[in-house]
């Protein structure tokens, strides 16, 4: 591990790695791949098994398991993402051997299993990758197992889950949101969008939103994802600091 972080990592933030390492004690298995480049990551494990490979993803934040999965061969995303959501408790003994094989210098956990929810990990992470990765992963999973498949997008929250964002809330994220951000997001949005948007701006911003749209030339849709990612993010932030209430797909709560 030691050798990998020092070759890709400039040396101040490899000395603050190896400081953060050496300061847990219990760390999580894995932990310590966050900070190494996700096409490192994917050189390390391309002769891995898949299921291998789908343990390791399930450990790993979120946005960098996005970021390895986005990289992998085509023909490897759909296959390794039906794996993630198939992952369940995880005996130690089988974390261990894993870790040895692909960081020979981790420290060995103490934890004695993990249990993860597979179909939550695969939707958090699938909500981060970019649209050709999602539409392929789902594709696969549609013909190996529609069922999950349906159970995986309840998960998902995605861009016009917004539209079931009570209007207080929606506005707190509008306030978060720069206009520029704002009109790349509202490029392939639906009507139903635009207009519960429109409606929570004052009468000013709506006009200068709306000639900003009018100007606004050919995005790339790729942009125009990034842009209401971004916004989700932002829409999660604020949920997790307790300022708004979202409600969406994977949103289990009714409010009444």
């Amino acid at each position: 591990l030691e050798d990998i972080v020092s070759r890709t990592l400039d040396k101040e933030t490899a000395d603050e790695v190896f400081n953060v390492i050496g300061a847990r004690e219990h760390r999580a298995p894995f932990s310590e791949l966050a900070y190494i480049p996700a096409d490192t990551l994917v050189n390390i494990e391309k002769n891995e098994h898949p299921q291998t490979i789908a343990l390791i993803l399930s450990y790993l934040p979120s946005g960098k398991g996005a970021e390895v999965l986005s990289l992998l061969p085509e023909d490897l995303k759909a296959d390794i993402a039906l794996r993630v959501a198939g992952v369940g408790e995880v005996q130690e003994e089988i974390v261990q051997e894993i870790e040895e094989a692909i960081r020979s210098d981790l420290s060995r956990t103490r934890v004695s299993g993990r249990k993860f929810n597979g179909i939550e990990k695969l939707a958090s992470i699938l909500n981060e990758v970019d649209g050709n990765t999602e539409e392929s992963v789902f594709l696969r999973l549609e013909e190996e197992d529609s069922e999950l498949a349906g159970k995986v997008r309840q998960k998902m929250f995605v861009f016009e889950d917004l539209l079931q964002v009570d209007d207080k809330s929606f506005r707190e994220i509008l306030q978060s949101v720069d206009n520029q951000m704002l009109t790349k997001a509202l490029k392939t949005s639906s009507e139903e969008m635009k207009q519960k948007i429109f409606n929570n701006l004052s009468e000013r911003a709506a006009e200068m939103l709306r000639e900003d749209m009018e100007v606004m030339g050919p995005v790339r849709l790729s942009d125009v994802e990034e842009a209401q990612q971004e916004i989700i993010k932002i829409a999660k932030k604020l949920e997790s600091e307790g300022r708004i209430v979202l409600a969406g797909k994977g949103k289990d709560d009714v409010f009444v």
